[in-house]
């Protein structure tokens, strides 16, 4: 299951002092660094004009996924949405499958 994360830093986050901040950063970089090497962390982007960062994760469970971000510690001062992706192709088979079968009950439809 891929699923599509977007983080952003509170605000809050960035008043820590650097000896605070340093050791949640670096054990976090080890963590994330460790999970793309595994193939979990597929792709990972940051954006500098929303400070947000963009990642596409790959795991067959949700709660393998929820074991693996707690041990990223930064996370725990982001704010997030999470997206689960599906391929484009076969949604788009099956829709147009649902679609020309719903069409046949239309009234005056061919048949």
């Amino acid at each position: 299951m891929k699923i599509l994360t977007i983080s952003k830093l509170k605000d809050t986050t960035m008043t820590l002092p650097p000896t605070v901040l340093l050791p949640i950063m670096e054990a976090s970089a080890v963590e994330m660094n460790k999970q793309k090497k595994e193939g979990k962390i597929l792709e990972w982007y940051y954006s500098p004009g929303t400070f947000q960062n963009f990642v596409i994760l790959d795991y067959d469970s949700a709660d393998q996924w929820a074991k693996d971000q707690t041990k990223i510690p930064i996370l725990m001062f982001c704010d997030s949405e999470v997206y689960p992706l599906a391929d484009y192709e076969p949604y788009l088979k099956n829709m147009l499958e649902v679609l020309r079968a719903s069409a046949k009950t239309m009234p005056g439809a061919p048949k």
